[in-house]
């Protein structure tokens, strides 16, 4: 998403600068959670152990909704047309930020059927997860995040 450029944009367009968060971005936002969650990029801070005491194979979501609720104040799970204000949108932003890491090593754990995941890199996952929260903000109007 946050790489590719859409024609109006090669155009020239620039659409006026939005400053409250609406429907589009939070939509796009909460799919973007469930593909962290889908991919393991919140594993190294919420993780699920394996039974043989290894490693970790997945992400804690019910974790990740205790913490959540606790430091943003939002509702768990994000819901697409539960729109908070933006400051606190911008708090859950921030929030899966501090948190997302990259696993680097995948081992297939053929008695469990899972994959265990080290050597974690929150630098690489950071940088992937504020790409797309960047394209996504520009895409829909807003300021970008910095860090």
């Amino acid at each position: 998403m946050a790489g590719h450029v859409y024609f109006s944009e090669r155009e020239g367009y620039k659409p006026p600068l939005v400053e409250d968060i609406g429907i589009r971005f939070w939509g796009g936002f909460v799919e973007l959670v469930a593909d962290l969650l889908d991919h393991e990029l919140l594993v190294q801070q919420f993780p699920i152990s394996c039974p043989d005491g290894r490693g970790q194979y997945a992400c804690d979501k019910d974790r990740v909704g205790l913490r959540f609720k606790a430091e943003v104040g939002l509702n768990w799970p994000l819901q697409p047309m539960n729109i908070p204000n933006t400051p606190k949108a911008m708090d859950a932003v921030e929030f899966f930020g501090q948190y997302v890491s990259e696993p680097k090593t995948h081992v297939r754990h053929q008695f469990y059927g899972h994959n265990d995941l080290f050597d974690f890199d929150s630098v690489a996952g950071y940088k992937k997860y504020s790409a797309r929260v960047n394209g996504l903000l520009r895409l829909c109007g807003h300021a970008c995040m910095r860090r």
